[in-house]
């Protein structure tokens, strides 16, 4: 079947890269055509039925040219995805029926992350769309980037840096932000000092937080209820399951005989979390704990994908799974 030249589907966890891509495309675009020819659909009050076909088929006085991004659609598995399952599938049946009818002026960009490769537009997409597959950063990958963007900082602070990012690469683009807008030289700034900027994010507490929870057993519970985590949930939740994750593949490795070696390669992980992980000395008991922790908190990010528990509440519900009780939706 004949690939669509003017229909693209950007799609794979290396959201750094992929975005990159997107701004660049986004930003040649807006200065051969101008402003008023780019279209960004990435809200539940601007992605309908109705303001697509607006945008998509309607004409223009002056220029015929459009760039139109649209995010979550296929429907998207990520965390962040915004829609819910009718509404996404309505908008995919619309476009599934208006597909070949699509303009030629009219460049369209999907934007999924991790689309649900059993729907019938995705499927559509990949054999008529032209993909544009993106891989997650590698350790190596960040701390190069962190370098080349920050190129004063020590090696050992953007070592520390890279352990707080870990796979988050949302994460990866705000703290170089945050760095580069600080009117401090970086060559001055000592490990503590960068410490002390970062413990602002709610992200970069968990990983303390961790460490406070995994060496301390009989005050866990106190340090779930002590947990603030209301600025960035989600982001928070992911830390955790990345960290508990890494824990139990760490040690189920070890039972196995597996060299550190070939688990820092299975991990994908720096070097440095893999020796912190060594060093929490963990009984089989600690291990069975944090599996069932990471099973009760993975539950819960399923239920907020599908939209059965309000996400504005996901703080709250992250401390109800940390502290194995019934999670609360206050809707009900």
């Amino acid at each position: 079947m004949e690939k669509l030249e003017n229909v693209f589907l950007f799609t794979g966890e290396g959201k750094y890269l992929l975005n990159k891509e997107l701004n660049l495309r986004k930003n040649k675009f807006r200065q051969k055509y101008g402003d008023s020819t780019l279209f960004l659909l990435n809200q539940e009050n601007n992605l309908d039925t109705p303001n697509l076909q607006e945008i998509i088929f309607s004409g223009w006085l002056f220029s015929s040219k459009k760039l139109v991004i649209i995010y979550w659609i296929p429907s998207d598995t990520d965390q962040w995805n915004k829609l819910n399952p009718s509404k996404a599938k309505e908008i995919e049946n619309f476009l599934e029926a208006n597909l070949d009818k699509i303009p030629k002026e009219t460049i369209l960009i999907f934007v999924s992350f991790k689309p649900d490769k059993r729907g019938k537009f995705f499927k559509s997409l990949s054999q008529r769309a032209q993909i544009k597959a993106f891989e997650r950063l590698k350790p190596a990958q960040i701390k190069q980037i962190i370098s080349q963007q920050i190129p004063k900082l020590s090696p050992k602070n953007v070592d520390i840096l890279a352990s707080l990012i870990g796979h988050d690469e949302q994460k990866l683009k705000n703290e170089l932000h945050k760095l580069k807008n600080l009117s401090i030289d970086m060559s001055e700034l000592d490990a503590d000092s960068l410490k002390q900027i970062i413990s602002e994010s709610d992200v970069f507490n968990i990983f303390t937080w961790l460490d406070r929870f995994i060496n301390n057993v009989p005050k866990r519970q106190t340090l779930i209820k002590q947990l603030e985590i209301q600025k960035d949930p989600m982001n928070v939740a992911w830390a955790l399951l990345w960290s508990f994750k890494n824990i139990i593949i760490f040690y189920e490795a070890k039972q196995r005989g597996i060299s550190t070696k070939q688990i820092i390669s299975l991990l994908k992980a720096p070097p440095f979390v893999i020796s912190k992980i060594n060093n929490y000395n963990l009984s089989e008991d600690d291990i069975v704990e944090i599996k069932h922790r990471f099973k009760k908190l993975n539950e819960l990010l399923q239920m907020i994908k599908q939209w059965d528990l309000p996400p504005e509440n996901l703080g709250l519900f992250i401390k109800q799974a940390l502290l194995d009780e019934k999670i609360i939706n206050p809707f009900n």
